[in-house]
């Protein structure tokens, strides 16, 4: 803001002992036109001492307004983020940002100096005279390379002096900093997607070095990452600490940790740049429990993860729940035989920290069980916390006192401050009776709630909003017909399994099967959808080990029994087509046999498991050509097989650099929003008939591989043109070009200098596929 020309100032009121004072008095001296509140948290988050934050907020916008009338007041903040609707009620706001606000505010401040409602911000949320909201969806997306870095001068410098007492040392307050916006996962309960959106955004590793290195200079001690998980994604977390390494960064910093990502090398880098502490996002022992929360690990690499950490000396603390969906005498009992052996009494460098229910979000998977097992209506004002706890573990009284008893049986584990003089079940309901009185009160102030709003997340899968239908029917070219009755299912043979569909992904075979110009064999009327995850509910005797995982499957159905077979199952001679000339799953629940699916043994999730088919394919194509690190790779075409084949390029080939070429503005639009680095551009007309030499014919060559991925013919001329022709250009290919691609265009490729571009595009259609094309997913 002060870039653009605005005057700003920041009151912390964590240094104020009188707050009404202090904020009357900044807003008398600055007549601000606009005062901002930022809320981090609505609540404690902690079931048994229900503490809610946002009453401030009202009272702070109330004292500025009496010290200043007609002074407009925006929310925002992460916390503000996930119940934005009611904190407007409540503090009664003129505004709101919810989101990233590092794009919105500027242009904000611009519309209401015009005296324009701001509708067309990023994130906006305003009331309508009829009493609902006017919502603009924030855009997650933030170009660290133009953001300014804050400034010092609006911090409280006692932050950065100031010290606490724990229950066995004095710790500083440290330094934080950000190194990335999101994460990968999609945990049940977790509401990140409503703060930083879907997928991650990351800061340059120098740019978050140089700010590590202001940081010490400036005579900071103690530095926290405050990312909500520091080692996912784990190569971009080593990258950090390499780069610490380099410049000689060695000072005491602490970070959040999954477990299910840590290896050796990762704690030597840490424990080398000075890492002492590290809290892991443990959440239960159970596997059982693991998998319904959907992470990413299992007991067996918690155990191993802390170790490592034990050993380099690193100080662990693990978070973790009592009461998740499936919680019961046995897995709680499991997790905390679990914990008294990694976290014993007296340990000198490890804790437990147990939490006794989980805050429900509006939007996440577990709201959605919260509703179905009746704790909640699905209707709340969630301005006052709700916690969701298993039956198995809140009905049962027994164990209620079981884990009372063991909590206070071991140091270092911790639940809540007061066990020892008041009963765990005597404190359930006392909090309880506390949070509705709390809630009444704040009822009282909210005003009566408009229309609601359209909900920004799928509940029952954690991914973008959808809406589940139980059938999808394609009768012929652009005649769909839903309905909310599944067709009836075949007996299970021993191999088969059923599937509940979760996610279809749509790819450019459906569009033409819908718009009637799909080139290949068809079938009408169809179920479309051969890109898609779902679970397995039911299984034959045959396919029990796969029921409740999560899975994929091929796109075609093949014999394995004829001779095309033997040689590559998809050139199968009696091959179907899934979604195209048999039955997809644009259905809620399909029959399948079990040989065609591969189970979700990554954890990858339901959103990034259907849309595994094509990183498959960009996969396929280029593990045919020996890519070094010195190499520049040309994409072309920007739908989904050239971005895959960006990204496999890019992180797992690790190629040099990588070019995209893109002739739709609004495909290149998406790639310089994804991938900033990347170069687009423009595909040139391509010539050929009539050059007068083979010098003329070539002149645009310039790159060693080429990835064509747009599947048109000017394309496939564009990749053989543009590749150098060093020992005579090729192509190869995972499939016929006219099915999937993508082809790869590289002089290492070919076999002799004289073949022509069109036979070796030919001939390496023909070829099978590698090998790794049957091994399990994530080979």
């Amino acid at each position: 803001m002060r870039t653009a020309g605005h005057e700003a100032e920041v009151l912390d009121l964590m240094w104020e002992e009188e707050d009404e004072e202090a904020v009357r008095a900044a807003v008398a001296r600055l007549r601000p036109d606009v005062v901002g509140i930022s809320i981090r948290n609505v609540d404690s988050q902690n079931m048994l001492e229900p503490v809610i934050y946002t009453p401030l907020a009202r009272e702070v916008a109330d004292w500025a307004r009496a010290e200043h009338p007609g002074v407009t007041i925006v929310l925002g903040g992460p916390g503000f983020s996930t119940v934005p609707e009611d904190l407007m009620g409540f503090v009664r706001a003129e505004y709101g940002i919810t989101g990233f606000a590092e794009e919105s505010m500027v242009p904000f401040l611009v519309h209401l100096a015009r005296g324009a409602e701001p509708e067309d911000v990023p994130g906006v949320i305003y009331r309508r005279p009829d009493g609902s909201y006017h919502r603009r969806e924030p855009v997650f997306r933030i170009d660290y390379r133009k953001a300014v870095r804050p400034d010092p001068d609006l911090y409280d410098r006692r932050y950065f002096t100031y010290s606490y007492e724990t229950h066995d040392r004095s710790e500083k307050v440290p330094a934080t900093i950000q190194t990335k916006k999101g994460c990968v996962l999609e945990c049940v309960f977790c509401s990140n997607f409503l703060v930083d959106g879907t997928g991650v955004k990351f800061d340059e590793v120098s740019r978050v070095a140089d700010e590590v290195e202001r940081l010490r200079d400036e005579g900071l001690e103690v530095l926290e990452i405050v990312d909500g998980v520091f080692n996912l994604p784990l190569n971009y977390s080593l990258e950090i600490l390499k780069e610490f390494v380099r410049r000689g960064i060695e000072m005491p910093w602490s970070c959040m940790i999954n477990p299910g990502n840590v290896t050796p090398e990762l704690v030597d880098l840490m424990v080398r740049t000075g890492c002492y502490y590290v809290e892991f996002g443990t959440d239960s022992g159970c596997d059982r429990i693991l998998r319904g929360l959907k992470k990413n690990f299992r007991q067996r690499q918690i155990v191993q993860s802390h170790r490592l950490f034990e050993q380099a000396g690193v100080r662990v603390e693990h978070c973790l729940f009592i009461g998740s969906p499936g919680d019961d005498r046995d897995s709680v009992r499991e997790t905390f035989d679990v914990m008294d052996e990694l976290v014993p009494s007296g340990a000198p460098d490890a804790h437990a920290y147990w939490t006794l229910g989980l805050r429900v979000c509006r939007g996440t998977a577990l709201h959605t069980t919260a509703v179905a097992e009746g704790q909640l209506t699905g209707d709340e004002r969630f301005i006052v916390p709700k916690y969701y706890v298993s039956k198995g573990v809140i009905g049962d009284d027994a164990l209620l006192d079981e884990i009372e008893e063991r909590v206070l049986a071991n140091d270092n584990w911790y639940l809540w401050w007061g066990l020892r003089t008041i009963g765990l079940r005597t404190r359930i309901r006392m909090a309880r009776e506390e949070s509705r009185r709390i809630e009444a009160e704040l009822m009282t102030h909210l005003p009566r709630r408009g229309p609601a709003p359209p909900s920004r997340r799928d509940p029952t899968s954690g991914g973008p909003a959808v809406t589940h239908v139980r059938d999808l029917l394609l009768t012929g070219p652009g005649e769909l017909r839903s309905s909310d009755t599944s067709p009836p299912l075949p007996a299970l043979r021993p191999d088969d399994v059923v599937v509940e569909v979760d996610r279809v992904t749509l790819c450019g075979s459906d569009h033409r099967l819908y718009e009637g110009t799909y080139g290949g064999p068809r079938s009408y009327p169809i179920r479309f959808g051969h890109e898609w995850s779902g679970r397995v509910v039911d299984a034959g005797a045959g396919a029990r080990p796969l029921l409740g995982h999560l899975v994929t499957g091929d796109c075609s159905r093949w014999c394995g029994r004829c001779p095309r077979c033997a040689a590559d199952r998809n050139v199968c001679h009696h091959i179907q087509k899934f979604g195209i000339t048999v039955d997809g799953f644009s259905t809620r629940h399909r029959t399948v046999d079990s040989r065609y699916l591969y189970a979700d043994d990554f954890d990858l999730g339901a959103g990034l498991l259907a849309l595994s088919e094509f990183f498959a394919v960009a996969h396929h194509g280029l593990c045919r050509i020996p890519l070094h690190e010195d190499d520049d790779v040309l994409v072309i075409g920007a739908g989904a097989l050239g971005l895959a084949s960006h990204l496999l390029l890019t992180h797992e080939y690790k190629v040099r650099s990588v070019r995209v070429m893109e002739a739709d503005p609004a495909k290149a639009a998406l790639v310089a929003g994804l991938f900033p680095d990347a170069v687009l551009r423009t595909p040139p007309p391509v010539g050929g008939h009539g050059a007068a030499d083979y010098a003329a014919l070539t002149k645009d060559a310039r790159y060693p591989v080429v990835v064509e991925c747009s599947g048109s013919e000017h394309g496939m001329n564009t990749a053989l043109a543009l590749a150098l022709p060093w020992a005579g250009s090729s192509a190869s290919a995972c499939a016929p070009p006219r099915t999937c691609g993508p082809i790869c265009s590289s002089p290492r490729a070919s076999r002799s200098a004289d073949q022509s571009a069109a036979p070796a595009v030919s001939a390496a259609s023909r070829r099978s596929w590698p090998t790794t094309a049957r091994r399990p997913l994530g080979s």
